[in-house]
C-alpha cells in the first residue's frame, strides 16, 4: 500500500507545477492587454477593434484600496473627463492665438503709417516753435549799441523863469478852515465859453458861496488875456485859482495865484490844456487790435530837432510830420488819422505838448514822453506812469529799440489804463472839473461835508446795543482852581463831526465826492 502511494504523488507532482505555471503566465499576459487598454487612447493593432472592453471595464466596481480609495470604474472616466477638458482648452488657446496673431499683423501694417504721421506732425510743430520765435523777435528785440554811443544834438527847451513862490505863499490857510469844507466862489466872466465854464463849475461845486470874502478860493476864468493888468493894480482876491482856457499861456511869475494851462509852468501850479476839452460826446478810438499801420509816430514842430540818427536805425517803423506849433496843422484830421493807426505816439517839449498827449490817450495810442520836467495833468496824483513812457530827449535815437522791447501784454495794459483815465478825469468839462476841484481839495487838505455811504462809514466803537451804565454822584469838595486855570466854562457850538481822522489824505487818495471806486487814483473820499 505504502510503495502504490508513493509511486501516485511521485508521477503527478510534476504536472500540477505546469499547470500551475501556465495559468500564472496567461494571468500576467491578461492583466498586461486590460491595463494597456485602459490607458491608452488607441487599441493595440493585435488587441479587438471594439471599445466594449474599456466600457466593461469602467463598470468594474472593484476598489483600489491601497491607492485613493475610489474604484477603477470611476478613476478612470475622471481621466477622460479631464483628458477632454484639456483638449478644448488647448482648442480654445489655439483660436484666439491666431485672433493675436491677427491683431498683430494689423498693427505691424500700420505702423509705418503712423510713423509718416508721427513725424508730420513733429516738422509742424518745429515750423510753430519756430513762427513763434519769429514773433517774439519782432517783439522782443535785442539791443546791440554801438562803440560809442548815439548822440543826440542838444536842443535849447524853453523852461519858465524860477521863482520864488510856493503854494504856502500864494494861499491863505485862515480861509479855509478844515470845518469850512472849502467853499468855492466862481467869479462870473465876460466872454461865451469863459460862461460855459462857470456853468459847469457852478453846477459841479459842493460848497458854492456867492463872494469872495466869504470862500476858501476865488475861481477866475479866463482866455490868458488883462491877467497881469489886474496884478498890478492888486485887485486879485485872496487864494485866487486862475483857469486858462486860452492858447496864450499866462507869463508872470510874481501872480499870487494857482494857475491852471498847458505851458509856463511854476512848481505849483497844474497842468491842463483846457482848450482841447471836447464838449460834445466823441466815438473813441478802439483799443483792439494790438498791431497798427504805424509802430511809431513822431509830431515835431519847426524847430531845431534833428532826428536824422533815429530815422536811420527805426527805418520803416517810423513817421515823421513836422508842423508849426501855432498852427493848426498840428492836430488836422490827416495828423489825428496818424495818432489813431498808430501804435506809440513820441510827444517832443512844445506849447502844445499836453494837446499832443491827450491826442494820444483818445487815440489809444501810448504816449511816449520826451520830457524829464514837464508837468502831466493831476500828475502828482495820478499814476501816469501805468498809461505812458517817459525818456529824456537824449534817448531818441535809441527809442526805436526801447519800444520794440515792450511785451504785447504791457503795450494792452498801457493802452486800457490811458482810456481809464481819459475818460475818468480829461474826457469832457464836467469830468475836468470835479478832477481839479478833488486836486485842490486834497492839496489844502479840507474833507467834504457830504453823507458818506454806508460802506464807507467809519465803524464805532461799540454797537447800537451798547448802553453806558448811569454813573452815581460822588461827593468831592470841588477845586477851585480849574476855574482859574481853564477860564469859565463856556456855552456849547455846534460843529461838524468827522468820520474818518486826516490820515485819509496819505491812505485813501484825494476826494472830489463824485465817485465810489476806492482803486481809482482820484479817490472821491475824504467826507
Amino acid at each position: 500500500m505504502v510503495i502504490k502511494l508513493y509511486n501516485f504523488n511521485r508521477n503527478y507532482a510534476p504536472s500540477v507545477r505546469v499547470t500551475a505555471f501556465f495559468i500564472l503566465v496567461i494571468f500576467v499576459i491578461t492583466s498586461v492587454v486590460i491595463f494597456n487598454s485602459s490607458f491608452s487612447d488607441q487599441t493595440p493593432s493585435w488587441g479587438p477593434k471594439t471599445d466594449s472592453l474599456g466600457k466593461n471595464i469602467e463598470k468594474i466596481d472593484e476598489f483600489d484600496a491601497s491607492c485613493s480609495g475610489y474604484s477603477f470604474g470611476r478613476i478612470l472616466r475622471e481621466q477622460k473627463r479631464i483628458l477632454a477638458s484639456v483638449h478644448l482648452e488647448l482648442a480654445e488657446s489655439q483660436v484666439k492665438i491666431e485672433e493675436i496673431r491677427a491683431v498683430q499683423e494689423e498693427l505691424q501694417r500700420l505702423i509705418p503709417q503712423k510713423q509718416l504721421e508721427l513725424s508730420a506732425l513733429e516738422g509742424e510743430i518745429e515750423a510753430a516753435q519756430r513762427q513763434l520765435e519769429e514773433l517774439r523777435e519782432t517783439q522782443n528785440v535785442r539791443v546791440f549799441l554801438p562803440l560809442s554811443p548815439l548822440a543826440m544834438p542838444k536842443v535849447q527847451e524853453k523852461i519858465p523863469p524860477s521863482d520864488s513862490f510856493s503854494l504856502d505863499d500864494v494861499i491863505d490857510y485862515s480861509r479855509c478852515s478844515i470845518s469850512s469844507f472849502m467853499p468855492i466862489h466862481v467869479e462870473k466872466p465876460d466872454g461865451k465859453l469863459e460862461n460855459e465854464w462857470a456853468q459847469v463849475f457852478r453846477k459841479v461845486v459842493p460848497n458854492l458861496v456867492e463872494t469872495s470874502e466869504e470862500s476858501c478860493l476865488t475861481i477866475r476864468i479866463t482866455s490868458g488875456v488883462g491877467v497881469n493888468v489886474t496884478v498890478k493894480n492888486n485887485e486879485n482876491p485872496a487864494n485866487l485859482i486862475i483857469l486858462n482856457i486860452g492858447a496864450t499861456p499866462i507869463e508872470d511869475p510874481h501872480l499870487k495865484g494857482v494857475i491852471v494851462q498847458s505851458s509856463r509852468l511854476r512848481r505849483f501850479d497844474l497842468a491842463l490844456d483846457a482848450d482841447s476839452i471836447s464838449t460834445t460826446p466823441e466815438t473813441l478810438t478802439p483799443l483792439l487790435p494790438l498791431y497798427r499801420e504805424n509802430l511809431m509816430f513822431l509830431l515835431l514842430p519847426n524847430e531845431n530837432y534833428n532826428v536824422s540818427v533815429l530815422e536811420q536805425s527805426a527805418g520803416n517803423f517810423l513817421l515823421i510830420k513836422r508842423c508849426s506849433p501855432h498852427s493848426e496843422d498840428c492836430y488836422s484830421p490827416e495828423i489825428l488819422q496818424l495818432f489813431r493807426s498808430s501804435t506809440f505816439c513820441f510827444i517832443v517839449p512844445s506849447t502844445n505838448y499836453l494837446r499832443s498827449f491827450s491826442h494820444a490817450l483818445r487815440a489809444g495810442c501810448v504816449p511816449i514822453l520826451l520830457s524829464s520836467h514837464q508837468i502831466l495833468p493831476f500828475e502828482d496824483l495820478i499814476d501816469w506812469r501805468r498809461a505812458s513812457y517817459r525818456m529824456p530827449m537824449a534817448r531818441l535815437p535809441e527809442a526805436h529799440f526801447i519800444v520794440r522791447s515792450f511785451e504785447m501784454a504791457d503795450i494792452l495794459e498801457m493802452r486800457r489804463m490811458g482810456r481809464s483815465f481819459y475818460e475818468r478825469y480829461l474826457a469832457n468839462r464836467e469830468a475836468v472839473v470835479k478832477s481839479l476841484i478833488a486836486v485842490l481839495r486834497h492839496k489844502l487838505q479840507i474833507p467834504t461835508n457830504e453823507g458818506r455811504s454806508a460802506e464807507n462809514r467809519a465803524i464805532p466803537l461799540f454797537n447800537s446795543s451798547f448802553t453806558s451804565p448811569k454813573g452815581s454822584v460822588v461827593n468831592m469838595q470841588p477845586n477851585f482852581d480849574d476855574e482859574y486855570l481853564l477860564g469859565p466854562l463856556e456855552s456849547r457850538v455846534a460843529s461838524p463831526s468827522f468820520s474818518y481822522n486826516f490820515t485819509e489824505f496819505q491812505m485813501k487818495g484825494p476826494s472830489n465826492g463824485l465817485t465810489k471806486n476806492r482803486s481809482a487814483p482820484l479817490m472821491v473820499r475824504p467826507k
